[in-house]
């Protein structure tokens, strides 16, 4: 409950949207020390995406995805890259927490109803089973709103999950 009033304390007006969003994930399938993958994420409002389709990680630009780790080919835009030939984005040895950001850049603000992810094709062991998403609009999320916890998922190989975003 602390969490929840200095949320509210801190000004955070749902209504208005955020510029910020990363999953917070603290758990994958298979433990750490494990790859964690992500082949699509998508942040929806009425069942469009609100991410466009990503050439780079700062392309197009404002919009900006990041990670807390990359692995060789495996950018964190192409989680998002709307190209199902690519792997997506991947973190190997996953560190706890890891997460996944997406900035909506300067001015931005969104609220979506409902995220969308896309494990890998052929493993369900590199999937969140512990995340939450936050929205915020500050870098460093020291004032954020938490729109879904997730804990004890299970996943099936290639098995796309929503979640519906409460504020």
């Amino acid at each position: 409950m602390l969490q929840q009033q200095k949320l509210v304390l801190g000004g955070v007006s749902a209504a208005a949207g955020f510029r910020y969003f990363r999953m917070h994930t603290t758990a994958v399938a298979a433990g750490p020390n494990i790859s964690f993958v992500l082949t699509n994420f998508e942040l929806r409002i009425d069942g469009v995406d609100q991410i466009p389709s990503m050439t780079s990680n700062t392309a197009p630009s404002p919009v900006v995805i990041s990670a807390s780790k990359e692995s060789g080919g495996n950018s964190a835009f192409h989680a998002v890259d709307d190209n199902a030939g690519t792997f997506g984005w991947a973190e190997t040895n996953f560190s706890n927490p890891g997460f996944y950001q997406v900035d909506f850049g300067a001015g931005a603000s969104v609220l979506p109803d409902t995220l969308a992810i896309k494990n890998h094709t052929t493993t369900a062991n590199t999937s969140p089973t512990e995340f939450q998403l936050w929205g915020s609009n500050v870098t460093d999320f020291s004032v954020k709103t938490i729109l879904t916890d997730q804990t004890g998922l299970s996943w099936s190989a290639g098995e796309t999950k929503t979640f519906s975003l409460s504020v």
